[in-house]
């Protein structure tokens, strides 16, 4: 990875942020926001490894001012004096870049140990202290008293959830996480972060990732289960006890609190097609604009033939 690496993505992913934050954030259009965080993430990461071939045409240049050239170069090379040159050491660039790599292998290892500690730990909860199962969903007592969370098709209940049952404005909740794959964005996310550790716009299009998550999930408890009013409450109630927050629990009241209601009593507000479609523009535009671009150089048969006499 090179340093003009690290500019694009600063400058596609800042770019992009802004883009969702200007036009999108405050718009109930949460399938469209989560593409484009999405894509944001993902494929701004990626982008900059692309190559996009441009061709040059082919310039065909006199015979006559090459064949000068050649007798000029030809004379002052034999009327040069020949001098020897010290090789130019530079073992301490070398060596201050190599720094750089490691430290930078050595934080992105760190946060994969991360990953995979929290994935193991959850899936090992989820196999041992399975409580019920209908084929689908997955009943896990979480040992602790704490608010319900979910991982994948896991639904994780203290002891007491479990005897009592869950609110429907909390379960529907949960069931719109599991229904729609919250988990896996989650993980991509965590594993993009991996090579996007430094950048400060990548954490926070994660963030805004997750914040859309949770608009979702109480959109769809909101349509499906209960009013505005009963939904807040128990957003709040559950605040109070929230769990620790691990790095891919899906809590009921554990992100974004304050944002949560305030977009819960925001009349619908979907994006215009305008807006969207300008953003799909806006974003593939910074997507192409920040690829490798090669030339290929095609020369003149004869002009090769002239230089390889």
């Amino acid at each position: 990875m090179t340093l003009l690496y690290f500019i694009k993505c600063f400058v596609s992913m800042g770019i992009a942020w802004s883009i969702y934050n200007l036009v999108l954030a405050d718009k109930k259009s949460f399938l469209f926001n989560r593409g484009f965080l999405l894509f944001s993430i993902i494929g701004l990461a990626i982008v900059p490894f692309l190559s996009l071939p441009t061709s040059v045409a082919p310039v065909v240049e006199p015979m006559v001012p090459q064949i000068e050239r050649l007798v000029t170069f030809a004379v002052e090379l034999n009327e040069a004096p020949t001098e020897v040159v010290a090789p130019i050491v530079t073992e301490t660039t070398s060596s201050t870049k190599l720094d750089w790599i490691w430290i930078f292998y050595f934080v992105g290892f760190v946060l994969l140990f991360r990953i995979i500690y929290n994935i193991g730990k959850l899936s090992i909860a989820a196999q041992r202290n399975l409580y019920h199962s209908d084929g689908q969903i997955r009943i896990i007592d979480s040992k602790y008293k704490n608010t319900p969370f979910s991982f994948f098709n896991n639904l994780f209940l203290s002891a007491k959830q479990i005897e009592e049952g869950l609110p429907e404005e909390v379960l529907s909740h949960e069931l719109c996480h599991i229904n729609h794959y919250h988990s896996i964005d989650r993980i991509i996310a965590e594993l993009i972060l991996l090579m996007q550790w430094w950048n400060p716009f990548a954490q926070l299009l994660i963030k805004s990732l997750k914040e859309n998550h949770e608009y979702t999930a109480d959109d769809y408890a909101l349509r499906s289960k209960g009013t505005s009013n009963t939904l807040i409450d128990q957003i709040l109630s559950y605040s109070t006890r929230a769990n620790s927050n691990q790095l891919f629990q899906i809590g009921f009241a554990q992100y974004f609190i304050t944002k949560r209601i305030e977009m819960i009593k925001k009349r619908d507000s979907v994006g215009s097609p305008l807006f969207m479609t300008l953003c799909v523009i806006l974003i593939a535009a910074i997507s192409i604009s920040f690829t490798n671009s090669t030339s290929d150089v095609y020369r003149n048969d004869v002009n090769k033939e002239e230089s390889g006499d």
